[in-house]
């Protein structure tokens, strides 16, 4: 049997420091990164989604970053493809494939492959998103008891989605099945970095404080520049989302963005921050519930993902 070729998945929620370790790895590791981040694809977004920084860039190979108009939509199908194909290049060099990135749907995608959902109407959407967890829950829970049960009480993404999906089809989502994964095809190792709650949230509040400082109201000045607007796909992403929203409802607008009042700008803050870390903790629970996914302390794990590729070269 044909030995599988390693691929390895590092993951966990924003701000838990995935850049870091890919920084501190050492210089002269085989790999090269796959982004699997759902914002860091876009142009002009390097500050607000916390892009890796051109040093890091520079160490190893980057791909799926900071490419794609912030007019156009990046898909889990569209990652699943490109993904796909830049392992095989990768190997093809006699490299490993370091997947990172924090958009699990992303990851679960490429491992399982794509469902084939059904067109969902906007005002079902609506009315699902508009639901409590536990209305949503316990809608699901008479539509489709198999996916209540298997998805558990305490992931809110998970559940709405296949609530979603089963009132938009004519079949319940436990019975729609994925297509096109490549899970047994490599050798996938995959790690996610789980940090302690108030750790995790205090790095965040700094992360967005940092942001403020590296210049994020300038990145937007340049978006405005370029006529991009909230309403393109590229900036319906948290930070900058909280940022136009507000600037759109001035009345005058400023001419830049950079002239809101210090006071103001606190408030923005402190919504980004919130917003963030309840992102953060939804992703933790999607991570925790995946077995395939190794739970990586801080403290242990630079060294362990060195060990493991430093493994996979000799291999």
């Amino acid at each position: 049997m044909k030995e599988k070729k390693p691929v390895f998945i590092l993951t966990g929620p924003t701000g838990c420091g995935k850049t870091e370790i890919i920084e501190n790895l050492p210089d002269d590791l085989p790999i090269e990164i796959i982004s699997a981040d759902s914002r860091q694809v876009y142009k002009l977004l390097k500050i607000g989604t916390a892009m890796p920084s051109d040093e890091v860039q520079k160490k190893y190979p980057h791909h799926l970053l900071n490419f794609l108009s912030l007019r156009e939509r990046f898909s889990a199908g569209k990652f699943v493809k490109e993904s796909l194909k830049l392992i095989l290049e990768i190997h093809e060099r006699n490299k490993i494939p370091v997947v990172v990135g924090g958009t699990f749907f992303y990851i679960l995608s490429l491992w399982d492959g794509l469902l084939k959902e059904p067109e969902i109407p906007i005002i079902l959407k609506n009315e699902v998103e508009d639901m409590t967890y536990r209305e949503a829950w316990e809608e699901l829970s008479k539509l489709d008891p198999i996916s209540a049960e298997k998805i558990g009480k305490n992931d809110v993404y998970r559940t709405k989605r296949a609530l979603l999906i089963t009132m938009a089809s004519d079949k319940p989502f436990s019975m729609h099945f994925r297509e096109g994964g490549i899970y047994n095809e490599f050798n996938f190792t995959g790690w996610y970095l789980d940090l302690p709650r108030e750790e995790l949230y205090e790095r965040i509040n700094k992360r967005v404080y940092k942001m403020f400082d590296d210049g994020l109201l300038n990145e937007i000045d340049e978006v405005f520049a370029h006529k991009y607007s909230s309403v393109d796909p590229g900036l319906r992403t948290i930070g900058y989302r909280e940022i136009l929203r507000f600037y759109e409802r001035l009345n005058p607008k400023p001419s830049s963005i950079t002239k809101i009042l210090p006071v103001v700008l606190n408030d923005i803050k402190e919504l980004i921050s919130i917003s963030t870390r309840r992102f953060a903790k939804r992703q933790l629970t999607w991570f925790r519930n995946e077995s395939r996914l190794i739970k990586l302390e801080k403290k242990d794990a630079l060294q362990t993902v060195e060990n493991a590729i430093k493994a996979a070269i000799v291999s």
